[in-house]
């Protein structure tokens, strides 16, 4: 049982997974997995004029619910872009989501885009520095009759990440705000802060 298709978040189900070889820095990726699921990706990695560029777009199709009329179904992309030497970067990513019930009772769209900013250098020589800002809004990904017919969620934050390569090891620290606004249940969604910090060993 292992995350079931090239969707960054789908669900951990049985399924085959196809992935071409890479060709002139393309790859495509297929899967089908049990109880009417399957998706579709194209990744791409490359360095050209002092570049390194990579992105990927991915689309899936999902009718595995309780209600076997409901289909969901999703397109994801992203894409970054590192000048190798200042180290400066920029990366985004988006998606579409698509419920539909039958009837159309129900149905709805969300949506979400991310961006982020900085730059990666080895500052200090025992590996690679990243600074960063971010910022993100998902619409509508809250669906509930008790609490909102409509939603906006907007995150923005600072980190800065250092990597240790003798050890194979991260340090990370990052602050980050999110607001949040419904258009039902009657109640005011405050917002809150959060700082995150942490270590992470590659092995």
């Amino acid at each position: 049982m292992i995350n079931g298709g090239t969707s960054f978040d789908s669900a951990r189900r049985n399924h085959v997974l196809y992935e071409t070889p890479t060709l002139a820095g393309f790859t495509v990726q297929a899967a089908v997995a049990e109880d009417n699921f399957w998706d579709v990706a194209l990744r791409y990695a490359g360095e050209f004029g002092g570049f390194r560029l990579a992105f990927g777009i991915g689309y899936f199709e999902d009718t595995d619910f309780a209600t076997a009329s409901q289909k969901n179904t999703e397109i994801k992309g992203s894409a970054s872009v590192l000048h190798v030497a200042s180290g400066l970067f920029v990366t985004g990513a988006g998606g579409q989501r698509e419920v539909e019930f039958a009837g159309g009772v129900g149905d709805f769209d969300a949506n979400f885009w991310y961006v982020a900013a900085g730059v990666r250098k080895n500052f200090f020589g025992f590996g690679d520095t990243v600074l960063f800002g971010e910022y993100s809004k998902h619409n509508d990904f809250v669906q509930s009759v008790n609490l909102a017919l409509t939603s906006d969620v907007t995150h923005w934050g600072v980190g800065v990440n250092q990597y240790i390569d003798a050890a194979a090891m991260e340090v990370f620290l990052t602050y980050k705000n999110y607001s949040a606004d419904l258009s039902a249940g009657g109640q005011e969604i405050r917002d809150f802060d959060a700082v995150i910090g942490g270590a992470r060993v590659n092995f």
